[in-house]
């Protein structure tokens, strides 16, 4: 998949002159999450949609790691040594990074509520704070009391003329919304989708975060599961997915790796 540049839709997104608007696709952008995930509202007619963005919610909090749990050492330990920082176990006991996290539901699985750690220091994340201000002003459905039908409006004028590539995939063909099964097989039927360019919209905000989480911030095919809402198979195209979605402290392995200057 080719996408545009992060700068690029960043920069985009700062110049959106409507604010509620432009802090709504900065939550979608950084949550890596589908717009479902971060409106409130639907038209009585739209029976596919199921906006869960009222239930978003920030805690401000302070990150000191964990050195008892392996992964969370083994990755602050890693993240520090690659950028030449101090990793004797006397100075990892005084980290103190002010940290915001954001609780999101995901739209398709309604009962994983999962917690997305964000350094608030500008340098590693010049958006977070802005974000905790905006969220403290609003809640519930204030927050972003928006359809997708609106926000799609919106998104073709924002990023008109950003396209995306989409190489070829199998897709399981479909009548009045239900997989067509082989009478002979068994199996679901599939067909061939050649690539093509689609045009860069409210899911490519999605695509675009989970290629700067990959590759930008090193966050593996498992962290990024949990970040972004995807189960594991999904992302490696595995038989099934065991990662732990539902722990408090799900954000904490891979924080350190977010402390990255972007500035």
């Amino acid at each position: 998949m080719s996408l545009p540049s992060v700068e690029e839709v960043r920069k985009r997104i700062e110049e959106i002159p409507d604010e509620s608007i432009q802090v709504c696709y900065k939550t979608t952008y950084l949550m890596c999450a589908r717009i479902g995930e971060i409106i409130c509202l639907k038209y009585p007619t739209d029976l596919t949609s199921h906006p869960t963005g009222s239930k978003l919610k920030v805690t401000v909090t302070t990150y000191t790691p964990d050195l008892k749990n392996p992964k969370e050492f083994q990755t602050l330990v890693l993240t520090r040594a690659m950028k030449g920082q101090p990793t004797d176990l006397q100075t990892l006991a005084t980290i103190q990074e002010p940290v915001a996290v954001f609780s999101v539901s995901t739209e398709k699985r309604q009962e994983w509520e999962r917690l997305i750690g964000l350094p608030l220091r500008k340098e590693f994340e010049p958006w977070t704070q802005e974000l905790v201000d905006y969220f403290q002003e609003h809640k519930g459905s204030d927050l972003f009391p928006f359809t997708r039908q609106e926000m799609y409006n919106t998104v073709r004028t924002v990023f008109s003329g950003l396209e995306y590539k989409i190489f070829p995939y199998k897709r399981v063909r479909k009548e009045k919304g239900e997989p067509v099964i082989d009478a002979v097989t068994k199996k679901t039927i599939k067909f061939s989708v050649p690539e093509h360019l689609k045009p860069f919209r409210n899911h490519g905000l999605r695509h675009l975060r989970n290629v700067e989480l990959r590759d930008f911030y090193g966050l593996s095919a498992e962290e990024r599961s949990s970040y972004g809402g995807w189960t594991l198979r999904s992302m490696i195209g595995g038989i099934g997915s065991s990662i732990d979605r539902y722990g408090e402290a799900a954000w904490r392995p891979f924080f350190p790796k977010l402390l990255q200057k972007r500035i």
